[in-house]
């Protein structure tokens, strides 16, 4: 997850400095395009201002000559009076005045022509006003627009100036971290040349410098294209044989189905055929009984074809039988007759109900096998029909109208009440009828939605198809494969990118190791010191004194190296970081080359400051030396 938010946070950076980088291109374009604009109406207004100045000139000019004009005039006018006041001159002076005059006129032919080019000149002058007067609007409004395009792309430059300055500023940091690095790398190299910290340095830093172009990952890149178009290719399998299964689930149901009609069909047709005969045997008795409903007109016929037609009677009689019990011989013999076609009508009503039941089911069961296949296949179910209405179960009704059969007693009755008993038997064979006919309507619509049902399953399986086919065709078309390009392309920059963070992290690991081995190494010496100093301060001398001095500067130098490492390992962090940044922004190698060149000097530098240290230390040490052979001789 870290990685993954790293790696936005990069890529958002990357955005918003291409954006920052596009905007600042976008008003300078703007800015040019304006420049532009301005140059073209600078131009376009340079030349109605010069005529301007030129008119204005020549209307000076015009101007000062109509005026030496008037004044010549004037004279000519005033030496025509004289040469009129004095008549009595010579030819010569008239010669002189035709001459003047002509010049006059002359003049006043020029006058005239100055006077239209003046006026031709003023209304020049008031038409170049007025597009100048625009070409300043214009350009007013253009300024005002390049002094917003202006102060935007000020703001932008100081945007820019700050992100330089930035830039430089991790430069810099980043140049002290490598000359750090390098002093590391340096002082590693010097004091443990045959150390796994030092060989590992070597080695990445010769398969750095060994590192041949991308062949690896142009290999890597090969192997994922391949991978992938297996994966495509074992998809399009995948999906054509579920196709294949959903086709035969589909005929399998279509088998059913019709199975199923038929089946159906047939039941309809013994219904059919039951209700035929019943029909006939309701016929054959509505026969029997309606010569016996016309009791009045003819009664020895009746009682003739009642004797012949029934058998005798079963009766065990003690005395003689009394005069109606062929009559209720003949009722009872009826009766028996009505309730055995009752009891067949109630069986075959409860055969029917279990048709019915059957059908029910049936129907359920489709529903159910095509929500399911539409819950399957992600299809917006079709409204089913509500069911018909439809009236009380058969079997109650047979059950009640056996029950009021069974519940009837029959008693001994006279002619007109077995006329009402037989009205009353037309009147159920009237409503079985009714009952028959309504069982076939209902069959029949069953039929027919069974048909319909049928026909929206076949047209739905058949939009199915084409909708398969067509994802088919969308999934193996040349978009969808650029698509999977791109995305593989996308994906394997991220494997790159997590690759180097990768790196770089146990880089980092491997130098904070390094660095936790020295700090244990200097913290010994620490200790040791400390122990030595604990010794010499029993003895307070001035050398002592000295050394105590000598041993808070070291203190202090440590404290320093521990702030400063604590700055370095931070630094490197950061350094890092812009460092990936910058690859990422700019993509080249010439960077990281650089980059290590830095880290190599900051590795030098930090060699060059433990050397230092190391001095100190090794002085500290020979002072202490020095000291404890003075006390000894002492």
């Amino acid at each position: 997850m870290k990685s993954k938010e790293q790696s936005f946070t990069e890529e958002r950076q990357l955005l918003t400095s291409a954006r920052q980088d596009h905007e600042v291109k976008r008003l300078t374009e703007k800015l040019k395009d304006k420049d532009e604009t301005i140059g073209r109406i600078n131009l376009f207004t340079r030349e109605p201002m010069d005529k301007h100045a030129k008119l204005e000139l020549v209307t000076e000019e015009l101007v000062s000559s109509n005026k030496i004009l008037k004044a010549e005039l004037e004279k000519y006018k005033r030496a025509m009076t004289k040469v009129a006041m004095a008549p009595v001159k010579s030819t010569l002076k008239n010669v002189e005045v035709d001459k003047f005059k002509e010049e006059i006129a002359k003049r006043e032919r020029e006058v005239d022509e100055m006077r239209k080019d003046l006026h031709m000149a003023q209304s020049e002058l008031v038409t170049t006003k007025a597009s100048v007067s625009e070409h300043q609007l214009q350009i007013g409004e253009l300024e005002t627009k390049v002094s917003e395009l202006q102060t935007a792309l000020t703001k932008e430059r100081s945007q820019v100036k700050t992100q330089i300055l930035k830039s430089e500023e991790d430069k810099k940091k980043i140049q002290d971290l490598n000359r750090q690095v390098r002093e590391m790398e340096r002082i590693l190299k010097r004091h443990h040349p045959n150390s796994i910290s030092a060989l590992i340095l070597t080695a990445n830093s010769e398969s750095m410098d060994s590192a041949s172009g991308q062949t690896p990952r142009v290999k890597f890149l090969e192997n994922r294209v391949q991978q992938l178009e297996q994966e495509i290719a074992k998809k399009e399998s995948d999906s054509q044989a579920k196709l294949q299964e959903i086709q035969n689930k589909l005929q399998e149901m279509k088998v059913k189905y019709e199975e199923h009609t038929s089946d159906l069909e047939l039941q309809l047709a013994t219904a059919k055929h039951q209700s035929h005969m019943w029909r006939q045997t309701a016929e054959k008795i509505e026969a029997k009984v309606s010569p016996e409903s016309k009791p009045e007109q003819q009664p020895v016929r009746e009682s003739k074809m009642i004797k012949k037609a029934l058998p005798p009677p079963m009766v065990i009689a003690v005395g003689a039988p009394p005069p109606n019990a062929l009559a209720v011989r003949e009722d009872s013999h009826l009766v028996a007759t009505i309730r055995g076609l009752k009891q067949e009508l109630t069986t075959k009503e409860r055969e029917l109900v279990k048709v019915r039941r059957e059908l029910e089911e049936t129907i359920k069961t489709n529903r159910r096998l095509q929500k399911e296949r539409e819950r399957h296949l992600g299809i917006v179910p079709v409204p089913s029909r509500p069911p018909a209405v439809r009236g009380p179960p058969r079997d109650e009704q047979s059950s009640e109208s056996s029950q009021r059969s069974s519940t009837k007693v029959y008693e001994v009755v006279s002619p007109p009440e077995y006329q009402e008993n037989v009205t009353k038997l037309e009147q159920e064979n009237g409503k079985l009828r009714q009952e028959l006919m309504r069982l076939e309507e209902e069959y029949r619509s069953l039929h027919s939605k069974r048909l319909e049902d049928l026909n929206l399953l076949q047209e739905e399986h058949e939009a199915e198809i084409d909708h398969l086919i067509s994802d088919h065709m969308t999934r193996n078309s040349n978009p969808h494969v650029s698509d999977l390009q791109n995305q593989l392309c996308t994906q394997q920059s991220l494997i790159d990118h997590l690759k180097e963070q990768l790196r770089r992290t146990e880089e980092r690991q491997e130098e904070l190791e390094l660095l936790r081995v020295e700090r244990v190494h200097l913290e010994k010496n620490n200790m040791e010191l400390h122990k030595k100093l604990a010794d010499l301060r029993n003895i307070m001398t001035p050398e002592m004194v000295q050394y105590e001095a000598l041993q808070e500067k070291l203190a202090e130098l440590e404290r320093r190296h521990e702030v400063r490492e604590q700055k370095l390992q931070a630094m490197v962090k950061d350094l890092l970081r812009r460092n990936a940044e910058q690859r990422a922004l700019s993509g080249d190698d010439s960077n990281a080359i650089t980059m290590r060149e830095k880290l190599l000097d900051k590795n030098r530098q930090l060699c060059l400051y433990r050397a230092e240290i190391d001095r100190i230390l090794n002085t500290l040490r020979e002072f202490n030396k020095h000291k404890k052979s003075g006390n000894a001789i002492s």
